[in-house]
């Protein structure tokens, strides 16, 4: 049996549409499935840019809050939004913790 190319779930032979999401699938197999301007040729250009966005947030940078919004842009079926949004929330912890190290010096007297 084949599998949509959207949402990859299986499907009967001779359906014109997925019944899990809709997508058209009539005429194309997994084998031989054909790319067109009614399909996207590649997902994983959201998936590297939230990869990269928990990356660069985890080691504090602001690349990775900047490929996190992109990405929250670039991804429309919410598919990789988790990654993203846990990129973001990364580099804001880190924001965070650079603000708690400035408030201790301030007190301590480090900064006088």
């Amino acid at each position: 049996m084949p599998y949509c190319p959207k949402c990859g779930k299986e499907y009967e032979e001779g359906t014109v549409f997925c019944p899990s999401c809709g997508n058209k699938v009539g005429g194309y197999s997994n084998d031989q499935f054909t790319a067109s301007s009614d399909y996207p040729t590649s997902t994983s250009a959201p998936k590297v840019l939230g990869i990269l966005s928990i990356v660069f947030g985890a080691l504090g940078g602001w690349i990775g809050l900047v490929l996190g919004i992109i990405g929250l842009c670039i991804d429309r079926e919410r598919r990789y939004r988790t990654y993203n949004i846990v990129g973001i929330c990364l580099f804001l912890g880190w924001v965070l913790i650079y603000f708690i190290i400035i408030i201790v010096g301030v007190v301590n007297g480090a900064y006088a």
